[in-house]
């Protein structure tokens, strides 16, 4: 039985496609087997400043390949990562740190002041700066390196993915390898992802859309291509984006795509490659998302959703047939090995009609909140 989402990358890309090209981020384009020796060169650099097992380390960079190789190095050294949003104000970026108390922050020249000016209480032993840690590449092997992440089982961590914050101070959820792995492989199973997929990465990496993501790439010999950032205020360029670099998947917000359909780019320019299209996060009104299967027939659209505290989505709902403007889309029916119920104010299962909560159960569930017991 998989107990490490590192073996996705091990018996995966890094094994079956160690040429092909894993992430294209503008100008520059990495293999798998260039992904693989980063991550774990930059892995041993990580165990010399904390020689420490499933702890969080912090990634405070823009969205790019060298967070990638943070994350997979984090996973290597058998430690967690937490992706951090570099635009963040400083009081939120300071709540985030002093709640989860990082081992390390991994971040670069350019962030390091704003970083100090969060007042975090960092020690200058917790900062690591990308560029030092790209130093002395090793050109041995990585033999330590296979039995530190070994030590890790399914229930510890892979990472953490903070929330809003809008009650107080974000909460870091807590998401494990057990339900990585689990959802993964719902995916896997369920859908038809091979070396040929090429992904449109929009959603920041710190959201858990960059779960499906990432893992789909490493399992499966997909390329990851991070698309930039200023584009979404761009559609139409964001659109010829998608054509120009044989885009076949999505994963998105629907809020950019019902831009894209208000704004008549589906019949102006179409998109050709586009085969599958994930979406979640938000309700995609039903008009729009007729003005886009309208427009890419052949393609096929998937409403997913779940809340923040489970790996990445819970329900998920093909859409395989008419449905009227007029009617909500569904959220559709669990996935594999997660039941989802709806429950009263008693925490008794409703009876039909009647409104209650809806709940999840299952590997889903993330492991709790860091430093939050209760």
């Amino acid at each position: 039985m998989q107990s490490n989402v590192l073996t996705y990358f091990e018996n995966g890309a890094a094994r079956y496609h160690p040429d092909k090209v894993a992430i294209s981020d503008g100008q520059v384009q990495t293999t798998f087997s260039e992904l693989q020796f980063r991550a774990k060169n930059l892995a041993t650099r990580l165990i010399g400043f904390a020689d420490v097992l499933n702890q969080p380390m912090a990634v405070y960079l823009p969205k790019s390949t060298s967070v990638i190789v943070a994350n997979l190095a984090i996973l290597y050294s058998g430690n967690f990562y937490m992706n951090l949003d570099t635009k963040i104000p400083q009081q939120r970026l300071r709540n985030i740190l002093v709640n989860i108390g990082p081992r390390l922050v991994i971040t670069s020249r350019t962030y390091l002041d704003h970083l100090l000016a969060s007042d975090a209480n960092l020690r200058l032993d917790q900062i690591v700066l990308i560029e030092d840690l790209a130093q002395g590449e090793r050109s041995g092997g990585f033999d330590n390196l296979s039995g530190r992440f070994a030590q890790v089982l399914d229930t510890d961590p892979v990472c953490i993915i903070n929330t809003s914050g809008s009650t107080g101070t974000p909460k870091g959820v807590v998401l494990n390898h057990r339900g990585t792995i689990d959802f993964m492989d719902w995916v896997f199973e369920t859908f038809d992802f091979d070396s040929t997929n090429n992904i449109g990465s929009l959603s920041p990496f710190y959201f858990d859309i960059y779960t499906l993501e990432i893992f789909l790439c490493l399992a499966k010999g997909a390329t990851l291509t991070i698309i930039p950032e200023q584009l979404p205020i761009f559609p139409a360029k964001l659109v010829e984006f998608l054509n120009k670099e044989n885009i076949n998947f999505i994963f998105w917000v629907p809020s950019i795509m019902v831009n894209i359909a208000n704004l008549g780019l589906l019949e102006q320019v179409p998109l050709v490659s586009l085969r599958t299209v994930f979406f979640a996060g938000e309700v995609f009104p039903t008009r729009h998302l007729n003005m886009w299967r309208k427009a890419i027939p052949t393609a096929l659209f998937v409403n997913l959703y779940g809340p923040i505290e489970i790996h990445v989505d819970c329900t998920f709902f093909i859409v395989n047939s008419d449905i009227p403007d007029d009617q909500p889309l569904p959220i559709g029916y669990p996935c594999r090995n997660s039941d989802v119920i709806i429950l009263n104010e008693t925490d008794r299962i409703c009876a039909a009609d009647e409104q209650g909560e809806l709940c999840v159960r299952g590997s889903s569930l993330g492991n709790g909140y860091w430093n939050e017991q209760e």
